[in-house]
């Protein structure tokens, strides 16, 4: 089983701009979808891939209601996994999170810039504890954004430091780590019980460091993923296929772990 641990998209009428939006912002960013579900499941047949898992983002607190519809309404699919949305800034997050985990999301999606906030804040520590409570995975992006050259809110540094305060056992640190960060998640992350996913990774990391990054962080702990729809689907299978894994390594991160973390059905439960 392939599963893709981090992709993107949105209900049919906001998708076209959002797409245009974040492309601007990105400066030429390609899309190799147009951000809707449709075009999820189009890539998916396309690919091999066979659960995609949907990770939302409230840029606003007032957004958070209508993203959580969403995710929870597409989140009945077999091969679709959504999870949730909460914003630092919403007085009521604490609620939220509680509806996310009673309406049967396994986590939420967080991200430093796109919400305004450091990864290790103090205020943060609340949101991540009660997550912990819940059981509730959090996926982070972390490192540098392409809409945010100037701005990483999410270094390994600062990720260490909620590591020594927090269980970070199922949170995920999107972009190996930290994106375009990866001699310093080598150095302060690594090891450390926290996955990584590959999201947007291929085509920009060294292939020995990917390699040796694997190996030392533990297999068990890294996730297939391409951040969708910014990368293709399909080419990253078969990047993941040709990055030197061995077969027990490649079912691992192919599918396994992502399986375990965020419940998914496999063979004949599906």
């Amino acid at each position: 089983m392939i599963i893709d641990s981090h992709v993107h998209c949105f209900p049919d009428r906001l998708a076209p701009r959002a797409v245009e939006t974040l492309k601007t912002a990105s400066q030429g960013l390609i899309s190799y979808s147009d951000g809707t579900l449709k075009g999820v499941l189009a890539s998916m047949r396309g690919s091999g891939v066979d659960v995609s898992v949907i990770c939302p983002v409230a840029t606003n607190p007032a957004q958070t209601g209508k993203v959580n519809d969403f995710s929870i309404a597409i989140n009945k699919r077999d091969d679709i996994v959504a999870l949730g949305a909460v914003h630092p800034d919403q007085r009521d997050w604490e609620s939220e999170l509680r509806h996310i985990k009673d309406a049967g999301l396994p986590g939420i999606k967080l991200h430093p810039e796109y919400q305004s906030f450091h990864v290790d804040e103090p205020r943060m520590m609340r949101i991540y504890e009660t997550c912990v409570e819940l059981g509730l995975v959090i996926v982070f992006h972390a490192g540098i954004d392409l809409g945010y050259p100037d701005s990483v809110r999410c270094t390994p540094r600062r990720f260490r430091r909620v590591a020594e305060r927090v269980d970070t056992s199922r949170f995920v640190l999107g972009h190996m780590g930290a994106w375009r960060m990866w001699d310093e998640v080598e150095e302060h992350l690594v090891g450390l019980d926290v996955y990584f996913d590959t999201a947007y990774c291929f085509g920009h990391m060294d292939r020995e460091q990917f390699l040796r990054m694997v190996r030392r962080h533990g297999t068990g702990k890294i996730l297939f993923a391409t951040d969708s729809p910014w990368k293709d689907q399909g080419e990253y299978v078969r990047a993941l296929q040709a990055s030197g894994l061995e077969p027990g390594e490649f079912a691992a991160v192919a599918g396994d772990n992502a399986a375990k973390l965020f419940g998914v059905k496999t063979g004949a439960d599906r």
